[in-house]
């Protein structure tokens, strides 16, 4: 069986996706943490929620052990944007360590 590789770079990446390029054989792939990945998939469904006029607020422990409740609203480029207090904030993924949901 012959795989002939593309030469052309795709467009149409996902952001958190890791692809593995057949001309570059050697590259190890990194597998998603299993706690990262439920993380991320509280965050896309509450941020859909609140698209839909249903907010819902979450408890963000971040790396530091400090704990906010916020209501997410957006996510883009690894930056969360979440509503505190009625005040619009941004948090940078790599700085949450962990994601509980406390009011649907």
């Amino acid at each position: 069986m012959f795989i002939q590789s593309t030469k052309n770079i795709s467009k149409l990446q996902a952001k958190n996706q890791e692809v593995y390029d057949s001309r570059f054989p050697n590259k190890h792939m990194k597998k998603p943490n299993k706690e990262e990945s439920k993380n991320f998939i509280k965050l896309q469904r509450s941020i859909k929620m609140y698209e839909k006029g249903h907010p819902i607020v979450l408890k963000l422990i971040r790396k530091n052990n400090q704990t906010i409740e916020v209501i997410p609203y957006q996510l883009e480029d690894e930056i969360l944007f979440c509503i505190k207090d009625s005040q619009k904030i941004t948090i940078p993924l790599s700085q949450i360590q962990e994601i509980m949901i406390i009011r649907i």
